[in-house]
């Protein structure tokens, strides 16, 4: 792909990327984002660089396109989320595009590959926090009003270099076996936890 860049091996935070675009609300509710999604952190001097790279496409597409716009390269909404005094990066897809030839919506995947480059998209299940990634992904400046503007990192595929699947166990809150007590049998009533 055109313009597609390679990021270093970041730690991840969060990650909807396998048809995982369906978000849990605090009020019970689950809603689709359209997007998927995964938030990875790197090193200070990784997030320095990373940081001077977007300023600089900003400064690029500001040069070739915004003289008629009240563009602010200090206010621009840039890809990042700030979690514990740490920086993460966002980057993300649409979940589907609409078909020029049928007017019709075209599911979309995040191909996913191991460490030798074998594609692993359909084994595997989830990416879970602290697992090590890299992000083949792009930059995408944008303007779409006066208030809503910035760079978003286009996401196009992702290499699991370490994978911490998520897991939906109850030692995770504390809780001990209990002998004799009730033991489920269907684990495919199971809900994932997404974080």
């Amino acid at each position: 792909m055109a313009n597609e860049i390679v990021t270093p091996i970041g730690n991840v935070q969060y990650a909807w990327v396998k048809n995982e675009e369906i978000v849990h609300t605090s009020d019970g509710k689950s809603i689709s984002t359209g997007k998927y999604s995964i938030t990875v952190g790197f090193t200070d001097d990784e997030s320095k660089q990373f940081h001077e790279a977007i300023d600089k496409v900003w400064a690029d597409f500001l040069e070739e396109n915004g003289q008629d716009k009240e563009f602010k390269l200090s206010s621009y909404n840039s890809p990042t989320k700030t979690i514990n005094d740490k920086t993460y990066f966002v980057f993300k897809k649409n979940v589907s595009i609409t078909s020029k030839e049928t007017d019709q919506p075209v599911k979309l995947y995040v191909p996913i590959f191991d460490s030798s480059n074998k594609n692993c998209t359909k084994k595997v299940g989830s990416i879970g926090r602290d697992s090590q990634v890299r992000i083949a992904f792009s930059y995408y400046p944008f303007y779409m009003t006066s208030s809503n503007y910035g760079v978003s990192l286009r996401l196009h595929a992702i290499q699991i270099v370490k994978l911490v699947p998520i897991v939906s166990r109850g030692e995770k809150y504390g809780f001990d076996v209990i002998q004799n007590g009730f033991v489920a049998q269907d684990a495919g009533d199971e809900v994932e936890i997404p974080f």
